[in-house]
């Protein structure tokens, strides 16, 4: 099994074929990816993503609990 352990699709370069982008990965054997979110003030758009075109899991550092 394939994971891609830090990837970020809420980049902007990516809005055009994020879908197109995953379904890659998928065909290529990558069975989970984790959308990294690079700073709080843009976690709505990680989330976002994460909830249209992946399975959401959210994780919080344990000091933002």
């Amino acid at each position: 099994m394939l994971v891609d352990s830090h990837c970020h699709l809420d980049f902007p370069p990516f809005d055009n074929e994020r879908a197109e982008i995953i379904a890659r990965a998928k065909d290529a054997g990558v069975k989970t990816m984790l959308t990294i979110s690079t700073e709080v003030g843009r976690f709505a758009g990680v989330r976002a993503v994460a909830e249209r075109l992946l399975q959401l899991r959210v994780h919080r550092r344990r000091s933002e609990v």
